[in-house]
């Protein structure tokens, strides 16, 4: 057996148990503020995706994304020969260096900021061994930007992500500056916040709004509790290899009652936050006290209602997202220290045998890269994961996000969850087909109501009421009685009767390469193609055999590994 190299010399070992927390509380057993604030939506901004599958370049596996990471490996034409025996099963592995981690995270404390007594202690664990070397936890993202060239153009995901201010067009200033400063970059930017979604609400919407799209960067803000917010974290950390941009809370017309909470939110519970879990940390509340200190003005100053930003403050929360990229060291960072990301040459690391991949990999995602300028017809090799095909596994499957009707599905900025009533999340407890899901209200008794829901390939499956749990004749569909999001549409004058939601159950595989005809331009990035995610994060082995026995035109194996779960 031929082996790249030693396998990860760590272990992370995940002790907490982390509880649900509280919901939103200025001040209490557990930290936190914020809320239900009805959002406002910002206009929509360039290349926006909506759902999982609707990107503008890709999304569900089975099609051929332009992206790369910048470890990539060129137009090189060599597509490795085979050897003269089988080689066996080549190990896809790289050691992680942490000989320069341990550098503290760094923010300054204001004076008498400290956990109050009988309050939610700092967590210790999960954890990384060490932090991450100082600077370095959005280098990924850095490297591709700073690295593509016309020649060689990144790809690169990103997700802005949280409530109603997220959703402020201080977002389409960041999207133009990413555009003008590296127009060589293929960006995909999605946009999934949601007005009044507190983080208690946001960490059950993540499991549709977040895992299935699989981003490169998130760019976070959001109001809660701590430990509801260490949890979306760390659901992130254990299921993608985003680098994570965690936003604190700007100056606005802040109880004083509830200040010293907010004080330790933004200084104590969101910097452990990002220490343990290797995040970046942007300041925005020290540069706020810092902008209306030096303006003589007050601290509610740039906003419209004390919360929302009004022109002023949507120009500075750009600026400070802006200035964190573009200030960003230029040196002397290490790369993805914490290994997510790993791309392997075909032909280098990895030989072709008689048409043949063969390949042991750690972590929950694999893609296949061909060449820039690879001209190639669909269907050309059959993949295996563990000696199955990838739409085996049940785990490979995804919702999107629930809207209001079937084209709204397939809009950059749907009406949820402010505009119409529907469950912020969708379960499941049997594998799912490919298909739309319509659930339609039949009829209202006060606080409750009658549901129907349909597959579009499974046909008509029950019937259930808001107030109880519902599963599905096939267990293709689990709701939730916490998980509906009534009461804000309901304010809006939305009538529940006769409305209908629809989703979509989609693949996070595919079980032939190429899954649709490659147009060989040498001009985009390497065309990467998502064999499957959702796996456990441990040892796989994937096959890829040609049907004609001959070797494709391919240039890497990329290999994804979250951080937890090793």
């Amino acid at each position: 057996m031929k082996c790249v190299a030693l396998r990860v010399l760590f272990v992370f070992f995940l002790t907490a148990t982390l509880g649900p927390g509280t919901g939103c509380k200025s001040d209490g057993n557990t930290e936190g503020v914020g809320g239900s604030l009805a959002g406002e939506n910002g206009a929509a901004g360039k290349n926006v995706g909506g759902g999982a599958g609707t990107h503008s370049e890709g999304g569900t596996a089975g099609q051929s994304i332009h992206g790369g990471d910048s470890g990539g490996t060129g137009t090189s034409t060599q597509t490795g020969g085979d050897p003269g025996t089988d080689p066996g099963a080549t190990v896809l592995s790289r050691p992680v260096d942490m000989a320069n981690w341990g550098t503290p995270y760094r923010i300054t404390v204001p004076s008498g900021v400290m956990v109050r007594p009988g309050g939610t202690a700092l967590l210790t664990t999960p954890k990384l061994p060490k932090p991450l070397p100082a600077n370095s936890e959005l280098s990924r993202t850095m490297e591709r930007l700073r690295g593509s060239t016309a020649q060689k153009p990144s790809h690169l995901k990103v997700l802005f992500y949280g409530q109603s201010i997220t959703r402020q067009p201080w977002w389409n200033e960041v999207i133009k500056w990413f555009e003008t400063t590296y127009p060589t970059v293929k960006f995909e930017f999605l946009m999934q916040a949601s007005g009044g979604m507190a983080a208690n609400k946001m960490r059950r919407a993540s499991e549709q709004d977040v895992i299935p799209l699989q981003p490169d960067l998130i760019i976070y803000q959001n109001y809660g509790d701590y430990l509801d917010i260490d949890a979306i974290i760390r659901d992130w950390r254990t299921r993608t290899t985003a680098e994570i941009m965690l936003q604190t809370w700007h100056l606005g017309t802040e109880n004083p009652d509830a200040f010293a909470s907010i004080e330790r939110m933004n200084y104590l519970y969101m910097p452990n936050v990002c220490e343990r879990y290797g995040c970046y940390l942007l300041d925005v509340r020290t540069a706020w006290k810092d902008y209306v200190k030096a303006k003589n003005i007050a601290n509610d100053a740039l906003t419209r209602d004390g919360i929302h930003l009004n022109a002023e403050g949507i120009t500075l929360m750009a600026k400070l997202v802006i200035d964190a990229f573009g200030n960003y060291p230029a040196s002397g960072i290490p790369s993805d220290p914490m290994h997510l990301v790993e791309t392997f040459e075909i032909g280098k690391d990895l030989p072709w045998y008689q048409g043949r991949l063969l390949a042991d990999f750690d972590g929950t995602r694999i893609d296949i890269v061909a060449r820039s300028d690879a001209k190639l017809a669909a269907d050309l090799a059959s993949v295996t994961i563990d000696g199955k095909k990838p739409s085996e596994f049940p785990e490979a499957y995804a919702f999107t996000r629930p809207n209001t009707n079937g084209k709204a599905i397939d809009l950059p900025e749907p009406g949820w969850p402010w505009v119409i009533g529907a469950p912020m999340r969708i379960d499941r407890t049997a594998k799912l087909l490919v298909e739309y899901w319509t659930l339609s209200i039949t009829q209202r008794n006060g606080n409750d109501f009658q549901f129907t829901v349909a597959g579009s390939l499974t046909g008509n499956d029950g019937s259930g009421s808001r107030n109880a749990k519902f599963v599905s004749p096939s267990g293709r569909v689990v709701i939730a009685p916490e998980d509906w999001h009534t009461d804000g549409a309901e304010n809006t004058g939305f009538n529940l009767t006769g409305n209908k939601v629809v989703w979509k159950a989609i693949a996070l595989h595919t079980d032939r390469y190429p899954p649709s005809a490659l147009p060989g331009d040498a001009t985009l990035p390497e065309p990467a193609t998502m064999i499957i995610a959702g796996l456990s994060n441990k040892r796989h082995r994937i096959e890829l055999k040609t049907k004609d026995g001959k070797a494709l035109p391919l240039s890497a194996v990329r290999v994804y590994r979250p951080v937890f779960g090793r």
